[in-house]
């Protein structure tokens, strides 16, 4: 507040429940634990929690958001407010992959991950230090690994943590990674191995929640995936001739979120996209049959492989 004072603008203290919920109905001063600021410039308000050092200015942690919470004026008045909340979208976990395919089925290409909102403090705690030599190799290994074994890295770009302005982004370039598998006769078919896995396990979790019995309290949209998205970009250039058999396009959309998948080819660029998004409501627990149902048709997206037509003679 000080230091905003000194720059000429207006901030107040403002009094929420650090992690919980301020229940309005027996107001007393005990739920009311943390303290963050609001700053008036320029026609509006920002909210900013000072006590998270990873938190840009113009966000707030995602347990302040949606807060009930009291803003205090000089004289002693107070404000009834509700924090501010992001959308699912705004908390973004976007990775993509985008190679060539050798004959043999070796890929090289280059990663990438981005994160905005929560979602980025995965990424900024990784950085918060400066990584040594030893320690920079092993983590862009073990990022191309994950994706495909024996594949090696080189060129691992990074950024700063604590540097609240950095785009929250990494990327590798990665080669020799056991891609695809040659078989049948003459090597006429490959087999594919996407680096994005399936979503076989949305129907183990409908089954599941279905094996509980019947339902007796209200179902929370936000606890089934988290208020947040995540989106997988795979580009691959084939070699000459190969063809892949396309699985088909997914769409799941409901009040419990958003699921969407597409695959096609054009000409030797082979491009798969997935999005994953959740949402926000409560719902009766009358409810769970659509949920379960939601959940399986997403499930169908089941596709941990793609089979692709080299056009080799035997």
């Amino acid at each position: 507040m000080a230091l905003a004072s000194s720059l000429g603008y207006k901030a107040f203290p403002v009094l929420l429940n650090a992690g919980g919920e301020a229940v309005r109905a027996t107001p007393s001063i005990e739920q009311f634990d943390h303290a963050i600021a609001v700053v008036e410039h320029g026609g509006r308000r920002t909210f900013t929690d000072l006590t998270t050092d990873l938190t840009p200015f113009g966000e707030l942690p995602p347990s302040d958001q949606g807060q009930f919470a009291l803003v205090v004026h000089p004289d002693g008045r107070t404000e009834e407010v509700t924090l501010p909340d992001v959308e699912p979208a705004d908390n973004l976990q976007a990775i993509a992959l985008t190679g060539e395919l050798s004959p043999d089925g070796l890929l090289s290409g280059t990663y990438t991950e981005r994160s905005t909102g929560s979602r980025q403090y995965g990424l900024r705690n990784l950085f918060t230090a400066p990584l040594d030599s030893t320690r920079r190799a092993d983590m862009a290994r073990g990022i191309v690994t994950s994706l495909y074994p024996g594949a090696t890295a080189d060129s691992f770009q990074t950024f700063d943590g604590r540097d609240l302005t950095a785009d929250t982004r990494v990327a590798v370039r990665l080669s020799g990674g056991r891609a695809a598998r040659l078989t049948g006769a003459g090597g006429r078919t490959a087999i594919l191995q996407l680096p994005f896995g399936s979503m076989r396990s949305m129907a183990d979790a409908a089954t599941a929640l279905e094996a509980q019995g019947e339902r007796t309290y209200p179902i929370d949209a936000a606890k089934i995936l988290g208020v947040w998205a995540n989106t997988n970009t795979f580009t691959l250039t084939l070699p000459a001739g190969w063809q892949a058999q396309l699985p088909p396009a997914v769409e799941a959309r409901s009040k419990w979120g958003t699921y969407i998948a597409r695959y096609q080819q054009d000409g030797r660029v082979l491009r798969l996209e997935r999005r994953l998004e959740g949402a926000r409501g409560i719902y009766p627990p009358e409810e769970l049959y659509d949920l379960t149902s939601w959940l399986r048709a997403v499930a169908k997206d089941d596709t941990p492989y793609l089979v692709i037509e080299t056009g080799a003679r035997p």
